[in-house]
């Protein structure tokens, strides 16, 4: 892990460490997981087409103030434009989530520290979500990346989940992005990618959770989007909440 990862992640460890610290603090939850996952997909673009692996953590306190930090592990090099074996991204992200009526409204921002030729850049986003009817969900989300695109990215998804067992949760989406023309590879603004996807969660343990995932994506206008290497992927993970 070179210097600026060493950094990041440290800063996180020491802020996540300051709040269980901090009087009343003993009731946040965290939870760890890691993925095992067949590329690197996200918003549509392809990051590799190969084997990545994806350790992450979440912090939630009782106050609404969340805490997140997310890394990409890649094992394959993507056609030698990649490091093998190593990190090539790591996400830090502080977010506040309160309840409105039926709504859950989250405002955050996040830190992209980036390898290689790519520039880390940072994002700020307001995320509303809720229950439609019993198990069916929306949420739509606006995010502005601030930094180095200085761009919009917009999405809409919809989610339907059951518990087929007490211990096993089935789970489908349909997610379906916009950007602008400052956010977009292809230089246009308009319909930028369109996803579906299933995801099963068992539950083995008290707060321990083995899940797998398949996912379809592909642009929905070339002129936002390119066509790119990888439109169909999947995964497994393991987590670990307490």
């Amino acid at each position: 892990m070179n210097r600026r990862y060493r950094i990041a992640v440290g800063l996180m460890g020491i802020v996540m460490l300051g709040m269980f610290a901090l009087p009343g603090m003993a009731l946040a939850e965290a939870e760890i997981g890691l993925d095992a996952n067949s590329a690197y997909v996200w918003r549509g673009l392809t990051y590799n087409k190969g084997l990545v692996l994806q350790p992450w953590m979440d912090v939630t306190t009782p106050f609404g103030l969340n805490f997140n930090v997310w890394a990409n592990f890649d094992i394959d090099d993507y056609d030698d434009t990649l490091e093998e074996n190593e990190f090539s991204e790591v996400d830090l992200t502080i977010s506040y989530s309160r309840k409105v009526g039926p709504i859950e409204l989250s405002v955050g921002a996040v830190k992209y520290v980036l390898t290689g030729d790519a520039d880390s850049t940072g994002e700020i986003y307001v995320l509303a979500s809720g229950e439609i009817v019993d198990g069916f969900s929306a949420k739509a989300g606006v995010y502005y990346d601030f930094d180095e695109l200085e761009g919009f990215y917009g999405s809409l998804g919809l989610c339907y989940g059951r518990n087929v067992f007490e211990s096993l949760l089935l789970e489908g989406s349909l997610t379906v992005g916009m950007a602008d023309s400052d956010f977009s590879e292809g230089g246009n603004s308009g319909f930028h990618e369109i996803c579906l996807a299933v995801l099963a969660e068992y539950t083995i343990l008290e707060g321990l959770t083995l899940s797998g995932s398949l996912s379809l994506t592909d642009s929905l206008d070339e002129d936002v989007l390119p066509d790119q290497d990888v439109h169909v992927f999947g995964g497994v993970g393991v987590s670990y909440a307490f």
